[in-house]
Formats: structure tokens, C-alpha cells, sequence
């Protein structure tokens, strides 16, 4: 431990430790801080006074979430303690739509923060993390260590990273395979820049609105059937509906989707419960074909093509430094001034741990699901995550901009006569969404 608790405060020995290139990359000058949220719809009341004080103790307990980032050139390059926590809950009476909208920024602070939304009878919980600290995974390890705060349970704090980069990625694989392994990356959509969109591009700025639709357990289920009958992952189906909803929109020719993989696994046993930003994007060009099927039987291909290449190296390339790219003669496409990168993105993260929201006591916690507030390009950002069963799809978009309701719309619809023609059902004239409270 590198702290003492004296009277409320918390005295930091003087130390700091470098913010790695992956979480630095989730900084943008223009935009400021790109936040990630979780939002948990409740029945019941929470103690504030107790919710207060399990959040400050495991803010304590982590030396990254009791930090604070500063910035040189733009560019966040150090944790430096904070000697004196602010406090890290608060109250507010609007629904929590409408608190997740509200603009704000984390720099300067400690990178959680949480708002209990009162409303009658009921809480819900917006939990806000600053995505340089951490991404979804990460949140929901510092979610879980709340709850179990909150409910009177021992917590335990895995061991977090002295070195938070992803050096020892690249420790055994010689320059030779990095180069290897990056003419593999880029091979699927070094031709395809750039894209043109068939959206709109949003603004960048305030009023934001948070688009969130369910898909019912029950079909979230046959979707899971459906996706291991054709030899595929969720992730897989997933991005062939994207793809499938971007050509209903308009695209012609196969688009490079975006997608997220979680670095963890290639860090070693311990890494699953690191909080931090241990996640890289990565592209793959789907050709979106009439019948979903042969879309998802593509995305499977690519999907197994891609993580039998050193998976994990082949995201955190585009972290590496491009001096040392340069030295090693390894090409990326970020490396071609002038190509437009930009593309659709689809953020899976996969199952939320359900002691994410095992608050116990009088709250019993209805729905969590995540979204993220970055508002840029010519795309939404979209999450989808699963908790008890159930499939979320989220997304924040400027306030006018209905293209992510209508991916939504789509994917959902796509799915749903995928699914039901896998299980040999017949179509459903109409397929309504449960909708949260």
C-alpha cells in the first residue's frame, strides 16, 4: 500500500507511474476525456452514507482509481497521487437517461465517479469511469469490489500491474513476426479506405442522447444457438448483423467494422482482474451478403483467422511507437498520411460479471448494461454487453441523429428471423422489444 488513512485524508508517499500508450490513446485534445458508464437500473434505496464510504474504500485500496492524470503536449503521460480525495458520490433527481447525457470531464480527478438517480421509490446507479484508467472490464472489477463493500463483504483487490503498457506482449516474438503478423492485420482493409459512410456525420458537441434497446433472454438465447450451429461466436453474429445493417443503409462494398478484443488473456493468469485499459481495436472487412448466414459463416472465417495470428499483437501494433514501427520496418495503415480510418465500431463486452451488481441489502439491481460518450466521426459508437441473460445494445449520438436507433432497429429485426430460421421457427410478423423501465 502506498497510503495511510488519516482522518478522511489520504496521505500519498510521493510517487507517480506512467500512463501506458493504450490508455493515452483514449485521450483526445479536441474531445477531452472519452468516458465509459455503466448504468444500473435498481429496485430499492441505497444507504448513501454506506455506498459513500465502500466507494471510497476501494478507491483507496486501487493507487490508480485514488490518481489523477496530467498531461504534457496534449498527450496524458503520468499518474500522480491525489492527496485529498473529493467525493465520489453524489445525488441527483433527473432519470439516469438524462444524467448519462450530461456533458462532463474527468481531468484533473480521481477517474470514478458515481451519481445515485433518485427517483420515486427507486435508485438507479450511473457508475462514470474515464476510459485513460480504464475500460468496460476494468470497470466492472471496481463495480464488483463496491458491491461487495457495500454488502458487508471482504474485499480483495487483485494485484495490479507495476508496468500498466503492454511491453511484455512483445518480449518473445522476434521483429521478424511483428512484421509478419502485421502484414496480416492489414491485408483485409489496406484496399477498402477510404469508406464513405452512409451516415451523417453527428456533432461533436452537446445535447447527447442515450439510445438503449434489450433483446429478451429468451432470444438472446436462440441467438446463442444459432451462433454455435454455424460454428461462430456472438461476437461473430453480432458483426455480421452490424454488417448486414450497414448495407440495408446503403453499403455497397465490404466495409472494415471495428470491434474490440480484451488483451488479458495474453498477459498472463493473473491479468483477468487488472483495472486498467487492457483492450485494442482491431478491423475486419465483412462483405454483408443477402442471406445473414453466409455474412455470419464469413465473419466466422475472418474472426478464426484473425486470433490464430498472435491475436493480441496484432491489436496493440497500432499502440506500438511508431518510431519503433519505423525501425523494425513494420507498416500499418495508420502509418499512410491521408488514409481515413474511420469506420464503423461495435464494441462487444461481453458477459458483465453478475457480482457487478450483488449489492445485497434492500437494492436488487434489474438491468446493467454500458455505454460510452464519445460522439465523434461519421458513426455512433456502439456497446453491446450481456447481463442475466439478456443483451444490451447501447449507444450515445448527438441529439438529432437517429442512425444508431435505426442499426439497432435493424440488427435487432435481422437477428430475430436469423434465429428463429436457424430453430426452424417460422418469421413473426411483428417482433417487439422489451423495453428497460
Amino acid at each position: 500500500m502506498f497510503f495511510g488513512l488519516v482522518c478522511g485524508t489520504i496521505c500519498v508517499q510521493n510517487r507517480s507511474f506512467s500512463v501506458s500508450c493504450l490508455d493515452a490513446a483514449q485521450y483526445s485534445p479536441e474531445h477531452g476525456t472519452y468516458i465509459i458508464q455503466c448504468i444500473l437500473e435498481c429496485y430499492g434505496r441505497f444507504d448513501l452514507p454506506r455506498l459513500a464510504s465502500a466507494v471510497r474504500r476501494v478507491v483507496q485500496a486501487v493507487p490508480l482509481l485514488s490518481s489523477r492524470y496530467v498531461c504534457e503536449n496534449g498527450v496524458p503521460v503520468r499518474w500522480e497521487p491525489v492527496e485529498e480525495l473529493p467525493e465520489l458520490v453524489s445525488v441527483s433527481f433527473r432519470p439516469v437517461l438524462a444524467e448519462a447525457a450530461a456533458p462532463r470531464r474527468m481531468e484533473g480527478r480521481p477517474p470514478l465517479h458515481i451519481t445515485v438517480c433518485r427517483g420515486d421509490g427507486n435508485d438507479d446507479l450511473l457508475v462514470v469511469m474515464d476510459h485513460v484508467a480504464a475500460d468496460a472490464r476494468g470497470m466492472f472489477v471496481v463495480l464488483s469490489l463496491i458491491a461487495d463493500a457495500y454488502a458487508g463483504r471482504e474485499i480483495a483487490v487483485p494485484d495490479q500491474p507495476e508496468e500498466r503498457g503492454i511491453a511484455k506482449l512483445f518480449q518473445n516474438i522476434s521483429a521478424g513476426e511483428l512484421r509478419t503478423v502485421a502484414k496480416r492485420s492489414q491485408e483485409p482493409v489496406v484496399s477498402l479506405f477510404p469508406w464513405a459512410s452512409p451516415f451523417a456525420k453527428p456533432c461533436t458537441v452537446s445535447p447527447i442522447r442515450i439510445v438503449h434497446k434489450t433483446i429478451s433472454s429468451g432470444d438472446f438465447s436462440r441467438i446463442h444457438a444459432a451462433a454455435r450451429s454455424s460454428g461462430a461466436t456472438i461476437q461473430d453474429v453480432l458483426m455480421a448483423a452490424f454488417a448486414s445493417a450497414l448495407r440495408t443503409l446503403g453499403a455497397s462494398v465490404p466495409v472494415p467494422l471495428e470491434s474490440t478484443m480484451d488483451l488479458r488473456p495474453a498477459l498472463g493468469p493473473g491479468a483477468g482482474g487488472w483495472i486498467g485499459n487492457f483492450s485494442a481495436n482491431y478491423r475486419l472487412a465483412i462483405s454483408p451478403a443477402n442471406d445473414l448466414r453466409e455474412t455470419v459463416s464469413q465473419a466466422a472465417v475472418l474472426g478464426r483467422t484473425f486470433k490464430a495470428n498472435h491475436p493480441a499483437v496484432a491489436c496493440a501494433l497500432r499502440f506500438l511507437d511508431p518510431a519503433v514501427r519505423n525501425r523494425m520496418d513494420i507498416r500499418l495503415p495508420e502509418d499512410d498520411p491521408g488514409l481515413d480510418l474511420r469506420c464503423p465500431f461495435l464494441s462487444n463486452v461481453g458477459v458483465i460479471p453478475p457480482s457487478a451488481g450483488s449489492f445485497g441489502r434492500d437494492v436488487t439491481v434489474s438491468a446493467v448494461w454500458t455505454v460510452t460518450d464519445f460522439v465523434s466521426g461519421r458513426y455512433p459508437s456502439l456497446v453491446a454487453g450481456t447481463w442475466n441473460g439478456s443483451l444490451h445494445l447501447a449507444a450515445a449520438v448527438a441529439s438529432g441523429d437517429m442512425s444508431a436507433d435505426c442499426i439497432f432497429d435493424l440488427m435487432i429485426g435481422t437477428l430475430h428471423r436469423f434465429t428463429r430460421r436457424q430453430a426452424g421457427l417460422p418469421d413473426q410478423d411483428t417482433f417487439r422489444l422489451p423495453m428497460s423501465r
